[in-house]
This record gives structure tokens, C-alpha cells and sequence, in this order.
């Protein structure tokens, strides 16, 4: 499905720049004396974020805690071997709740923010023990893979209730070098279940990944993918090149952490190139690379892009 038409008037029909977060994290609510993530957009001049979905009575949906030792945190996995994997269970969609994405009306142009698969199959086992098992377990691998889109498509369907207008999944699959993982494997592992999940989703979905990803740009195109968040410049990806590349594929990003955490200078510099690309037509939004606002940022960063963008 295209994007374009399912976010804002300003994206669809105007060369003006949009912004667009993930979401703040309680401590930056607190330090903007507000106490949702709605009031907080509204605050900053933010024109929609993407929110992820929570677990009734409060803690991770999948299981996976933060065991305290020797004053060092150290996670605690729920799955720490492959027979352990084929007996996890997704959550019960009873317990998943929906209540950060706020009413119809201020959701009109928000997103949901999920978890991929790579996401989630990371970080409920040891690292290393995912890293071995794309290549000694394909077929569970695969199986856990389409099993859980498949459960995302659930809360997809209800969330489409409350007014969303797109999702964002999130799989961190590259670093500033490139690629975690091979491509080949990716091809056979992750982009056919990608595709059959947009292909399956009622909405728009955009693709988020940290890291040097210009490898797989066709890739997640050819999958159906409306766009890309992130952009991260000192891993190479350059969007004034990559819009060039791919001129009706969204990028989404593009702004420095550090631009957000006391370098003016150079939020203004990354402020001015996409307000440049979008007036000569580029399919940009403004928004950090990281795409959560954390406390460590600075409000007067924040609203000056607001100012910049408007310039």
C-alpha cells in the first residue's frame, strides 16, 4: 500500500516538512512538565508519533527482565535454547493493551510502533544463541518468524479501531559497518514473511533499522514497504543520495541524536538539507534516527526544530 494519503495533508499535498517521533520516554514527559505522549507532540509541534502497544498491569509483554547483580543489570532471557523457543508462547492478546494510542481523534494521524521479528527473536534468547540459530535451525527459525507476524496481524486489526494510519515495525538489522546478518539469509528468512505480512496488513507499514541498510533498500521495496526510519548519516546513508535513489519511497529521519542532545549547529544544518529536499519534492519527514526521545535530549532542541522546519 502506499503511504502517501495515510499520515498528513502536509505530506500529501504540500512541499512543507513534517515531523514525525516514535515516542518520548517517561522521563522526557516529566522534564517537559506533561504526562502524555500526545500532550507532548502537541507541546513540541510534533505532527505524529508512532506508539507501541502494553501489557495489562504493566511489564514486557514477552517476558524479558532485567536481573539486578552485583549492581550490574543483566538480562534475564525466556528462552535460552531452541527446545525452549518451540514451547514459547506469544502473549494472549488479552493481555495486550492499546491504551497509549489515545482516542480516534488523536490518532488520526498516528502510527503503531511493533516490534519485529529479528527484534523480538534477539533479545528473548542470547544473542548468540539467535546468531548460531539462523544457521543451525532455519526451519524453527523460519516457523518462529511466521508465527509471530502472523500474531502481529492480530494487533494490527486492533488497532485499526482506534484510528491509526499506518504501522512501523521495528527490526535492527544493520550497524554503522552494514548488515548483522547476511543478506542470503535475510532472503530467505525474513523478506518473503515480511512481505506476506504487508501484503496481509490493512495499513501502510514502514521499516525501521538503525545502521547502513542501502543494501536491502530494494529489498524491503520489493517487499511493500512504504519507507524507511532512521537515516543515519555516519552510517553512510546519505538521504539527499538516497532520495535520488528511490524517489517514491519514504525517508524518515534523519536528525542526529546529538543534534537533539545540545549541538544546535548541527540540527540546524540536518534541519535545513531535508526542508531542502522536501521543497523540491523529495518524500522526506523530519525525525531523530533513534526515533525515541529520551530524557538526555534537551526541550529547547526540540522545539527549535519545530522553528527550523518552519523557516
Amino acid at each position: 500500500m502506499n503511504f502517501e494519503g495515510a499520515i498528513t495533508t502536509r505530506i500529501q499535498q504540500t512541499n512543507q516538512l513534517s515531523w514525525g517521533e516514535f515516542y518520548p520516554e517517561n522521563g522526557l514527559l516529566k522534564k517537559a512538565g506533561v504526562s502524555t505522549a500526545h500532550d507532548f507532540a502537541e507541546n513540541m509541534g510534533i505532527d505524529f508519533l508512532s506508539l507501541p502497544p502494553g501489557k495489562a498491569g504493566g511489564g514486557d509483554l514477552f517476558g524479558r527482565m532485567v536481573a539486578r547483580s552485583n549492581a550490574l543489570k543483566k538480562p534475564s532471557f525466556p528462552v535460552n535454547s531452541m527446545e525452549e523457543l518451540e514451547q514459547y508462547a506469544l502473549p494472549n492478546l488479552d493481555v495486550v493493551t492499546l491504551d497509549k494510542l489515545g482516542s480516534r481523534e488523536e490518532n488520526k494521524d498516528n502510527l503503531l510502533l511493533l516490534e519485529g521479528p529479528i527484534q523480538l527473536l534477539s533479545s528473548i534468547m542470547p544473542f548468540d544463541l539467535f546468531m548460531m540459530s539462523l544457521a543451525r535451525d532455519k526451519n524453527l527459525m523460519e516457523k518462529a518468524v511466521k508465527s509471530y507476524f502472523d500474531w502481529l496481524l492480530l494487533i494490527v486489526k486492533k488497532a485499526i479501531d482506534k484510528g491509526i494510519s499506518g504501522v512501523v515495525l521495528g527490526d535492527d538489522i544493520a550497524g554503522t559497518s552494514g548488515l548483522m546478518m547476511s543478506p542470503r539469509i535475510l532472503e530467505a528468512m525474513y523478506f518473503p514473511f515480511l512481505q506476506d505480512f504487508i501484503g496481509r496488513c490493512e495499513l501502510p507499514v514502514i521499516v525501521h533499522s538503525d545502521g547502513d541498510v542501502r543494501m536491502v533498500i530494494p529489498s524491503y521495496i520489493e517487499a511493500g514497504a512504504a519507507g524507511l526510519q532512521s537515516i543515519e548519516r555516519e552510517a553512510g546513508m546519505h538521504i539527499e543520495e538516497l532520495v535520488k535513489t528511490y524517489p517514491n519511497f519514504l525517508f524518515w529521519g534523519g536528525i542526529s541524536r546529538e543534534a537533539f542532545t545540545g549541538d544546535l549547529a548541527l540540527l540546524r544544518e540536518e534541519a535545513s538539507l531535508l526542508r531542502k529536499l522536501r521543497h523540491q519534492g523529495a518524500f522526506v519527514v523530519a525525525g531523530s534516527c533513534t526515533g525515541i526521545l529520551d530524557e538526555m535530549m534537551e526541550i529547547e532542541n526540540l522545539r527549535a526544530l519545530r522553528a527550523m522546519i518552519n523557516d
